[in-house]
């Protein structure tokens, strides 16, 4: 099994808004850097829309 090395980076932008980057270095291309692309991108997908739950409630 290979090892990652990722990285995250939050970004301040206008408007009470924030960019969030996630980035993973050294994967091998294949099966399992394609899942890790999908599985991220599901995480991301539910932590937005978490998060426009929680506005709503403020």
């Amino acid at each position: 099994m290979s090892q990652t090395n990722p990285n995250i980076a939050f970004e301040d932008l206008a408007d009470d808004k924030t960019q969030i980057a996630f980035i993973e270095k050294d994967w091998s291309v294949g099966q399992m850097m394609e899942m890790s692309k999908i599985g991220m991108a599901q995480c991301l997908d539910k932590m937005a829309k978490a998060l426009k739950i929680q506005q709503r409630r403020t």
